[in-house]
Formats: C-alpha cells, sequence, structure tokens
C-alpha cells in the first residue's frame, strides 16, 4: 500500500505514508512471497448505465456540451426555490432546516431537493417538522409563500420530489414568473466539466443568490454504481443542501448534497439528476392528493454506516466500496470497475470512502479481516487532520505471485473508539445467495421513541404517534431486504415493502408503525422478514 489518498472538500489531493499491506504475504502461509510484478492496466472509459428516462421528461443531452445557447444566470435564478422545514404554524414558526430545491414541472409545481433536508422523521423516530414550505429563492424577503408536501422519494437515493400545494397562510402570490428547470444527461459528465451551483444564503431570503463555480474532479460509487456521487472542487454551506447544479449550458446535472444531514458541515457532494429520474416520474403521474409515506426504521445514514455506532459527535463515515481497478494520476484517483465480488489471484483490491465531520486528531483504524479473523499486518490507524469532510481512497495489494488470499475480506473503519461502516467483498470465492443464512432474532423491546444511541426510549403508549420495535440480530451479513408486518388485536395496521437492507451482519436495528392521532391501545406484534423469509417476532400490550 503505497500511500493514501485524500479528497478534501477543498478537493486538493495529498499523499501520505501507510504502512501495512505490503506484508500481506507474512499472515497466509503457502503463499510465496515476492516475484510477481504488477500488471498494469489501461482502464476503459468509464461505463455507466444509459439513462432511459419516461417521456414526460425533457431532457437536454450530453451535460457539459458547449455547443448548446447558454440559458443565463438570471432565468436559472427562477428555478431555484428555497425549501425550509418548520415547527410549528404561522410566521413565528420555527425554521428547523433551510435548504434548496429546483422547479422541474412549471404546471404541476414539481421540486427537486434532497431527501435529507426533508425527512419526515428524527433519528428518534419523532416527527421531525410539522410542515413544509417553499417558495421562490430569489424572493422577496421573507418565509417562501407555499405549502409543499413529499410526492415521490427515494431515501436511499438522497431524492425527494415536492409538490406545492397552495400558499400558506398570510402569504401572497410572489411576482415574477418561476422557469422550471431543463435535465441533463448527467452520465456524460466528464471530469474537469464546469458546473455552477445556485444558493441562497439567508433563511429569510434577504441576499441574492450565490453563484458558486467550480468543476467535477471525479465520481464516487455506492456499492458497484460507478457514478452515485460527483466529487467537485465546491465548497458550500449546509445552506446548499439541495441547491441545483447547473451545467455550464444551464442544464440540471444534479443537487448538492451531504452524507448525512449536518449543519456544521460543508455541502461539496452532488447527487446526479439521473438519479432522481424514476422518482420525477412518479411524481408526474400521481395525482394531485398523492403523498410518500416513508416507512419507519432505523437508516444510520443515506450511505450506510455501521449500525453499532453509538458515537455522540456528528461524524459520518460511507461504507467502503471496492473496485478492481484504478486511475491515478497527479492530483486525482479514480477507482473503476466496481465489485462485491472478485476473482481469484487479484494483485490489488482498491476500495474508497467518504467521512464526515470526524473531529481533528480522531484516531481512525481500518481493521481488515479475512473470513472473520483480524489482519492486525494489513490494518492501519492515522489520525485524522483532513478537515469536515474528505474522500479517502486506497488499495490492498499483495506482493505474492499467488496474487490476493481468497475469502470473504470485510473492512471496519473505526473514529474516534467507534466503528462507523462497514464493507465485505468475496475475492475468488462465491459471493453467498441472499438466502444463504437466515438471520436470527431476539430481544424483543418495545417504545415510543430511540435514545441517542438507538435504544428503547420512552414507554409505549396509546396517544404516541409511534409505536418502535426494537430486537438484536446476528447472521445478516448476506440479507438484501428487510420488511415487517404490524398487527394490533390480529389485524394488519401496516405491511411495509421490501426496504434494503443496511444494518450489517450483527447489531440492534428497530421499525415502527405511526400514525399522527396515536397508535392505539391493544395487542400488538411485528413480524420481521429478511428477503421475505420470516426471522422472527414480538408481542407487546399498549395500554
Amino acid at each position: 500500500m503505497p500511500g493514501r489518498y485524500y479528497l478534501l472538500a477543498t478537493l486538493v489531493w495529498i499523499t501520505i505514508a501507510a504502512g501495512g499491506c505490503a506484508r500481506a504475504a507474512e499472515l497466509i502461509p503457502g503463499h510465496a512471497a515476492g516475484g510477481a510484478a504488477r500488471v498494469s492496466v489501461t482502464p476503459s472509459p468509464i461505463a455507466a448505465p444509459p439513462l432511459l428516462a419516461p417521456g414526460t421528461l425533457r431532457l437536454a443531452g450530453s451535460a457539459g456540451a458547449g455547443t448548446r445557447q447558454a440559458i443565463s444566470e438570471t432565468d436559472l435564478a427562477r428555478s431555484v426555490y428555497a425549501v425550509q422545514a418548520a415547527d410549528g404554524e404561522g410566521p413565528n414558526a420555527n425554521i428547523v432546516r433551510a435548504g434548496q430545491g429546483v422547479l422541474i414541472d412549471r404546471q404541476q409545481q414539481l421540486v427537486l431537493t434532497s431527501w435529507l433536508l426533508v425527512q419526515p422523521t428524527k433519528a428518534d423516530a419523532t416527527a421531525a417538522y410539522t410542515r413544509l414550505i417553499a417558495g421562490p429563492a430569489a424572493g422577496p424577503s421573507g418565509r417562501p409563500e407555499f405549502l409543499a408536501t413529499i410526492v415521490a422519494a427515494n431515501p436511499q437515493a438522497d431524492v425527494a420530489v415536492l409538490r406545492l400545494t397552495g400558499l400558506r397562510e398570510g402569504a401572497t402570490q410572489p411576482p415574477g414568473e418561476p422557469q422550471e428547470a431543463v435535465l441533463a444527461d448527467s452520465t456524460t459528465l466528464r471530469r474537469g466539466d464546469r458546473i455552477r451551483m445556485l444558493v441562497q444564503p439567508s433563511s429569510d431570503r434577504s441576499q441574492p443568490l450565490q453563484v458558486t463555480s467550480a468543476s467535477v474532479a471525479g465520481f464516487a460509487a455506492e456499492g458497484t454504481e460507478a457514478r452515485a456521487w460527483l466529487k467537485t472542487d465546491a465548497r458550500a454551506t449546509s445552506a446548499a443542501l439541495g441547491a441545483p447544479v447547473f451545467d455550464q449550458s444551464g442544464q440540471l446535472v444534479g443537487f448538492g448534497t451531504q452524507l448525512a444531514l449536518d449543519p456544521g458541515a460543508p455541502v461539496s457532494l452532488v447527487r446526479p439528476v439521473t438519479r432522481a429520474v424514476e422518482q420525477i416520474a412518479q411524481a408526474k403521474a400521481a395525482g394531485a392528493a398523492a403523498q410518500f409515506v416513508a416507512v419507519l426504521q432505523r437508516t444510520p445514514s443515506i450511505s450506510g454506516t455501521a449500525p453499532g455506532s453509538a458515537a455522540r459527535d456528528a461524524a459520518v463515515i460511507g461504507r467502503p466500496v471496492f473496485a478492481e481497478n484504478a486511475l491515478e494520476r497527479p492530483g486525482f484517483r479514480d477507482l473503476f470497475d466496481y465489485k462485491t465480488a472478485f476473482r481469484a489471484d487479484i494483485a490489488e483490491l482498491h476500495y474508497e470512502f467518504a467521512a464526515q465531520a470526524v473531529p481533528a486528531g480522531a484516531l481512525v483504524q481500518e481493521l481488515w479481516y479475512l473470513n472473520g479473523v483480524l489482519q492486525d499486518a494489513l490494518s492501519s490507524s492515522y489520525s485524522w487532520n483532513q478537515g469536515p469532510l474528505a474522500m479517502v481512497s486506497d488499495k490492498m495489494s499483495s506482493p505474492n505471485a499467488k496474487g490476493i488470499p481468497n475469502g470473504r475480506w470485510t473492512i471496519e473503519v473505526w473514529a474516534a473508539g467507534t466503528v462507523r461502516a462497514s464493507s465485505t467483498v468475496y475475492v475468488g470465492v462465491p459471493e453467498p445467495a441472499a438466502s444463504a443464512s437466515k438471520p436470527a432474532l431476539d430481544g424483543f423491546r418495545f417504545a415510543s421513541s430511540a435514545t441517542s444511541d438507538q435504544q428503547p426510549g420512552d414507554r409505549p403508549t396509546p396517544t404516541a404517534r409511534q409505536l418502535l420495535a426494537f430486537f438484536n440480530y446476528r447472521g445478516a451479513a448476506t440479507a438484501r431486504t428487510v420488511r415487517w408486518i404490524a398487527l394490533r388485536d390480529g389485524r394488519t395496521v401496516q405491511q411495509t415493502g421490501p426496504q434494503p437492507w443496511l444494518g450489517g451482519a450483527q447489531g440492534n436495528w428497530w421499525v415502527g408503525v405511526a400514525d399522527p392521532g396515536g397508535v392505539g391501545a391493544g395487542n400488538w406484534e411485528f413480524q420481521i422478514y429478511f428477503d421475505d423469509t420470516l426471522a422472527g417476532s414480538g408481542r407487546v400490550e399498549v395500554r
């Protein structure tokens, strides 16, 4: 492992010494050291899936292209909306979150934004706000004029589409004509393409819009999706959460976001608009009264941090992703050929993860396991000095002629004494099927809220707006989905669809059911299914 790379929020690359990985041969008997030269691979262009857009969407074509007539910043500003979450009603309601969105359908009054900004529940499972309001970000000054509701969303992709439902009490129609954004095909973006982010920095819209010029610094993955993020050299405040990002011609390529909602963290990452195509189509096809109802469960973060984290700081580590190859040049390092299973005898295993709000000076540890056994000589630790946001990119390499030993490889990333994320890949062995093992559940407990360390909080009552079922689990490493059925007095109250499983192999989790009018008294039962197989159930009497 010749070096570790950090892509900072200011997007300056540096290399520092990092030891440990060169000693891989010492750990595995039967693998002869030395001799094998690393193969130089010339990468093919990054292959992204084609954009299959519904016919109702207006796509401009290749993002970053300079042949089209550019849309002026004055016109772009008419598509930018301030989006705020308010606790209470009236002009004195407390604004608990403030960010941006972009108008994508003028006729249907649809606004695209970040799910993090509008997620309706807090970490303790209680309501995060009572209403959403939105209005033109360029003013006039004061609270946004319109009430809004979520009509389509994909929480795992950090996508939400709002519909403006009418003027809030005491508000008047804002002046000016709004303009809907034209969606670009962001799969065509390339490193170095120039982009612009438009942000209203003031929650009362008293300031002019700020235009942040930046460039695409690369791409980052989630799982095997190569372009889940655009890395940029922008550095904006948290007010830019959900802010639209345009290419040089004025086509919408994405929106600004974070790993997890944090008012103290910068916004430098961009979610590409191609991730939102499905939700935009759903919102356009939905009726005027449609609303998106989010399931109630523990969700560590959009990026899939480990569920065992009980830290009380705001640090978030994205789940590491793995690739077979990397392109390295002065100033950048990009991975490609993302996988979760690799051929036998590969010489290098490339990986990367994002880190947000890790405290300065905190000890960061990367612990490697082979088939569940800690590989101390491969593991490393370092003091964090890379600021509030960085992309960490590195590789595990073997000098052995036979390459990296075959087996199940797991990396855990710890920060400040707490495991924050983990991820597993398979080298030279088949990836287990989802049904390879059945998770075991026990220790069911019930509450109406969760504590800061995700344990049962307030006791369940009939008038509480939510009922949460907590449980311990193990053997869930290969699980793909989780769903649950909530019954009261033997009758189904809620039956969710399959949700992506983000909890890893073992730990504690909770799921729940919500009702604004109170969950009600009775004998409750929660049935938990992993990959559509019943894994366990728990019962409680609420009275």
